[in-house]
Formats: C-alpha cells, sequence, structure tokens
C-alpha cells in the first residue's frame, strides 16, 4: 500500500533566465592635419555589446545619441556599422558571453566646435533565447552604454564627452568696411561693406564685429 522507501533520488533544478546586455562606447579623434582639435577632425567610434546573462540574445540592436554639448541634436557621419562577433555569430545574434564590436564616425563641424563639443551614447537592446521548457518571460532588455572610463567615479551609464575649444585669435584677421559713395549729403544714403577675412590656416569663430560710428551719426 505504501511506496517503500529508499536512500538515493534524483532531482533535476532548471536555472531560470538571467539575461543581461552591457553597451561601450569609447572615442578616438582623429586629427585633419593642422595639429588642432577643431573643424575637419574626425571622431572615431568604438561600440562594445557583450551579452553577461545566461541566455542567447537575438534581435541585438544599437540606437545612436548624439548631440553637441548644447543639446543641440547632431547626426553620425557614418555607423553604428557591425564589425564582428568574438564568437563568430552574425548580426544581431549574442551567444552567452558573447561580445559584438560596432563601429561609427562624426566628422567634426563649426556649429560642434562652438557648442564646445559633442556628448555621445548608444542604447544596445537584445530579446533573451529561452529554451523549452525553462520558465520566464522573453521581455527585450536594454542597457545605455558607459565610456569606459571608470576612473571618472561613474562606472555605468556615463555619456562618451568630447569637449573642443573654439579657436579665438585677433591675429592673422583682416578686416575692411568700403563703400562706393564719395560725396554724400545731408539725408542721403551710405551703404557700407564689412568684410572680415580669415588668413589663418584654421577656423576661428565664433567672430564678433563691432561697428562704432562718430558721434551724431546713427544707422
Amino acid at each position: 500500500l505504501f511506496p517503500g522507501l529508499c536512500d538515493t533520488t534524483v532531482e533535476t533544478v532548471v536555472q531560470g533566465p538571467l539575461p543581461g546586455i552591457e553597451a561601450t562606447k569609447i572615442q578616438e579623434l582623429i586629427d585633419n592635419g593642422d595639429g588642432r582639435n577643431d573643424v575637419g577632425d574626425t571622431v572615431i567610434y568604438t561600440i562594445t555589446v557583450e551579452n553577461t546573462g545566461n541566455t542567447v540574445l537575438t534581435g541585438v540592436t544599437v540606437v545612436d545619441t548624439l548631440t553637441d554639448l548644447q543639446g543641440g541634436p547632431e547626426d553620425l557621419t557614418s555607423g553604428p556599422n557591425f564589425v564582428s562577433a568574438s564568437d563568430g555569430s552574425s548580426d544581431g545574434t549574442l551567444q552567452i558571453g558573447e561580445t559584438a564590436t560596432y563601429t561609427a564616425s562624426f566628422d567634426i563641424t563649426l556649429d560642434v566646435v562652438n557648442a564646445r563639443g559633442l556628448e555621445n551614447t548608444v542604447t544596445a537592446t537584445g530579446t533573451p533565447l529561452i529554451p523549452d521548457g525553462v520558465p520566464g518571460d522573453p521581455d527585450p532588455i536594454s542597457d545605455v552604454s558607459d565610456n569606459g572610463n571608470d576612473a571618472d567615479g561613474n562606472v555605468v551609464d556615463d555619456p562618451t564627452v568630447l569637449a573642443l575649444s573654439p579657436s579665438t585669435t585677433t591675429a592673422g584677421l583682416t578686416l575692411t568696411k568700403t563703400t562706393p559713395r564719395v560725396v554724400v549729403e545731408r539725408g542721403s544714403i551710405v551703404p557700407y561693406t564689412v568684410t572680415l577675412t580669415n588668413d589663418n590656416d584654421f577656423v576661428v569663430g565664433p567672430a564678433d564685429v563691432v561697428d562704432s560710428l562718430p558721434a551724431g551719426f546713427l544707422y
């Protein structure tokens, strides 16, 4: 009537899914040959996305957000483009412990220099692949990138920032003011043309031109 007692048994324990994903974005500024960090230089971004969980990730995507340091939106010159994965997976799939690498670039513009630089993040998203018979909900997971520099005291989700300084100088600038009028009468209109020329071999700006009229004269 009762099952016999035994001193051995077999128990199967199934580990539940613990998906994880981590994105990192680092940068390198490539000089255009003028020895200055300014217009015409190129920022090369390297993005890595690691599967830190215990499930395969599918549908892996990276979405980039790029702004200048005043909050103005900017568009990457290229990328993000998939390069490779450490275990040979194709774009969009990450095996457990695998890391995918992407690259992107941005050519520095005058607007970005005047805004004092760039701020960049990437959001990586993937969907866990849960085997049959394992409980769990395969909702997508995501991570906002870290800049790869933990020495700054922020070890997670801090943006990749490039600070730039505008080139301001009074040297190498030529300012002229001309008018076609030779003789003028009271009440007549005198047109002026003000020309500012940058004779340097680098971009200067922002420029501020102030025209001071003699006392009693008005535009």
